[in-house]
C-alpha cells in the first residue's frame, strides 16, 4: 500500500481536486481508498508540517515485505 498527501479544497459540488502531480500517480479505474482528514481553521503552518513529517517517516519504514499482511 502507498499513500499520498496533500491539500485540497472541497467545491460546492462536492468534488475534492487532485493536483496533477499526485493523480499520475494514483491507478485509474481501480478502487482507491480515501481518508479526509480535516480540523479547525486554527492549526498552524507548523502543526501541519510536523503532521506531514510524521507521516513521511512513518511510512519510510513501511517495506514491500510488509505487503504481505495487506492481502485478505
Amino acid at each position: 500500500m502507498q499513500a499520498v498527501e496533500f491539500d485540497s479544497v472541497l467545491t460546492e459540488n462536492g468534488e475534492l481536486a487532485i493536483p496533477g502531480e499526485f493523480a499520475a500517480r494514483l491507478p485509474h479505474a481501480q478502487t482507491l481508498r480515501v481518508i479526509v482528514l480535516f480540523g479547525d481553521a486554527k492549526s498552524s503552518a507548523e502543526d501541519q508540517d510536523w503532521s506531514r513529517l510524521t507521516a513521511h517517516q512513518f511510512l519510510e519504514g513501511y517495506s514491500d515485505k510488509d505487503a504481505i499482511y495487506d492481502e485478505d
